[in-house]
């Protein structure tokens, strides 16, 4: 909406990920329409647009269908049926074993460790360890949902990790990686997608203070051990091509150098993962701390 109301010449605005259901639909903001159907597939949103010969709307007409009130077409449900078997079949394919729950909450991966935050990230990790990187970061929300002990599926993989991210491996220093983890603690209270998971790093944090400077301490792994953060020193870090390229505020990435594309999506790394180490059994650890 601020967007249409600044920027002249836009025809239509098509909204996404703020999950907005319009009171108006289209919207009207000036000159320029704005849609959005919600979220989560519950809506079916229509335009009709008639341009004149400068290209200017001049007509409009549109709606919002709830989708559960639409009736099944039988010609479309025959043939969903015939496709969905086959994947249906690789989807029950049991990939592995957990003994403990997987915790993908939204209000967990969100906001503190969790152990199915660190398996992620330490999944991320050992991909990467022919590149001799130090440590991982991946944002909480890419984790949609919780896995059940006992036998995992592939299904549930991709259900749990289903934005088909691929890894990346940059150098970054001290002070970029201190920068990108602020960044991660720094909306936590809004339950933001960008709370950091971890492998190769322990801090600390005040979820109290100021965003941008809530981080107390920070340690990587080096020889073996744990090491306290040198600002100046340069980390190699693995994560996923949504981050790197800024998503969800990390912008330090981008400063980094030596970038390395490693070709892996990240639900295929953790299926990977839980197949070389089946039964899983991942505790939180202590890799983040909130303080006060």
């Amino acid at each position: 909406m601020e967007l249409a109301a600044k920027v002249k010449d836009i025809d239509l605005i098509a909204g996404g990920h703020s999950h907005t259901l319009p009171a108006v639909y289209p919207t009207v903001v000036g000159t320029t329409l704005v849609v959005q159907a919600e979220a989560y597939g519950k809506y079916l949103g229509r335009l009709n647009l008639s341009f004149d010969e400068q290209g200017v709307i001049r007509k409009y007409s549109g709606g919002l269908s709830l989708i559960k009130d639409a009736a099944e077409d039988p010609g479309y449900t025959a043939v969903l049926a015939k496709y969905s078997a086959p994947i249906d079949e690789l989807k029950n394919t049991i990939i592995g074993k957990t003994l403990l729950d997987l915790d993908g909450e939204r209000a967990d991966v969100r906001t503190k460790e969790t152990n199915f935050g660190d398996l992620v990230a330490d999944a991320m990790l050992s991909r990467a360890h022919t590149l001799k990187a130090d440590a991982a970061i991946v944002n909480g929300g890419s984790i949609r949902t919780t896995i059940k002990a006992g036998d995992v599926s592939l299904g549930q993989i991709l259900e749990a990790i289903p934005f088909n991210n691929d890894l990346v491996a940059v150098d970054i220093t001290g002070d970029q990686l201190a920068a990108a983890l602020e960044n991660g603690v720094s909306q936590a209270e809004a339950v933001s997608g960008r709370f950091p998971q971890v492998a190769g790093i322990k801090f600390t944090w005040d979820p109290t203070a100021k965003p941008q400077s809530r981080i107390r301490s920070v340690e990587v792994m080096s020889g073996g051990g744990y090491q306290p953060l040198s600002k100046s020193a340069t980390y190699r870090v693995v994560t996923n091509g949504y981050m790197f390229t800024g998503g969800d505020g990390y912008t330090s990435f981008q400063k980094g150098t030596n970038i390395e594309y490693l070709g892996f999506i990240d639900y295929d790394i953790v299926k990977d993962y839980i197949q070389q180490n089946s039964p899983v059994n991942p505790s939180v650890d202590g890799r983040i701390t909130a303080i006060k």
